[in-house]
């Protein structure tokens, strides 16, 4: 049990930290064109 909550533990708490450091405002850049593959557009 003890072996258990000493892996649970830590897991957790990294969780909260990355969760934290992850949220930021995406970008604001878009992607405009045609994909082409081997001379043909695509649909």
């Amino acid at each position: 049990m003890k072996r258990t909550f000493a892996y649970i533990l830590p897991m957790l708490a990294l969780l909260a930290v990355s969760c934290k450091k992850d949220n930021y405002d995406p970008p604001q850049a878009r992607l405009h064109g045609r994909l082409m593959y081997q001379g043909g557009a695509s649909r």
